[in-house]
């Protein structure tokens, strides 16, 4: 009876065990998981304390070093939920580098090419030394930073690239002309010092065959609307510079007649009044 009774105590005692090592490791694992649940929640507010840091700072070295920072993050994390919120936190920080490079770009475009002269050449130099200034920034802090993916750095490249080359062609086309308006000029100034310098007169004829008559009533008051032959010579003034001076032209004709600028008779050489002594 005794050896009996013994028996059942043991095994009272082995349940006994059984029971509270199972309500132990119960607890333990409660434990355990709750201490899970707290560092996924303070690794997601820590992401988002990293990007609401990120989206207060105004220096931009700030915020790429918290864009590195969320980097090294999302490698070094495996939890699905953590990682989850660091990379949707890691993409509204590259998403803020995005949008400033296009605002710069547009800043630094020029869409209308067509009103700029050559006077406005320097603001066209400048464009292309800031969209170059651009894609260098781009590109090191695409390869310092991650401040974008692949595909919208490349974007940037090529847009980049194109507004350049066209700028570029523009302000080829004002050099261009420029310098071709630059030569005519001269070539204009240096034919007309040369004209000035050889001669202030021009000679020509008028009319058909025929008799010169100097200064008869017969004859029109126009030079140019006489129909007989004669020959003039065209002379003007010309002032210090060497310019015509406009309104100075007078018309000699070979029969004596003198004529103004619009060719209507004023006299003629051989007219007695004049005391040239001169006869036609």
């Amino acid at each position: 009876m005794k050896k009996k009774t013994l028996i059942i105590s043991l095994l009272v005692l082995v349940a006994a065990c059984a029971i509270g090592g199972g309500a132990y490791y119960h607890v333990q694992e409660k434990k355990a998981e709750e201490a899970r649940r707290q560092a996924i929640e303070e690794a997601v507010q820590n992401a988002k304390d990293l990007k609401a840091e990120f989206t207060a700072s105004e220096e931009r070295e700030t915020k790429l070093k918290l864009l590195l920072n969320m980097k090294d993050k999302i490698s070094n994390t495996t939890e699905k939920e953590v990682l989850k919120e660091l990379k949707a936190s890691y993409k509204a920080m590259q998403a803020w580098f995005e949008e400033d490079y296009e605002n710069t770009f547009k800043n630094c475009s020029i869409e209308d090419l067509s009103g700029y002269t050559y006077a406005q050449i320097e603001d066209l130099e400048n464009g292309i030394d800031a969209l170059a200034a651009l894609k260098e920034t781009i590109n090191s802090e695409f390869v310092g930073y991650g401040t974008v993916e692949q595909d919208v750095k490349d974007a940037f490249d090529a847009k980049i690239e194109k507004m350049s080359k066209t700028i570029s062609d523009k302000t080829a086309e004002l050099n261009t002309k420029h310098d071709e308006e630059t030569a005519a000029a001269k070539e204009a100034e240096e034919e007309r010092q040369k004209q000035a310098a050889s001669s202030s007169s021009g000679s020509g004829y008028s009319g058909n065959a025929g008799s010169a008559s100097g200064g008869s009533s017969s004859q029109p008051s126009n030079l140019f609307d006489r129909t007989d032959y004669i020959t003039w010579e065209q002379q003007w003034q010309i002032d210090s510079n060497g310019n015509k001076i406009e309104g100075s032209d007078m018309y000699y004709a070979s029969d004596g007649n003198v004529y103004d600028a619009n060719g209507n008779y004023m006299y003629n050489l051989g007219d007695p009044e004049l005391g040239l002594d001169i006869h036609y």
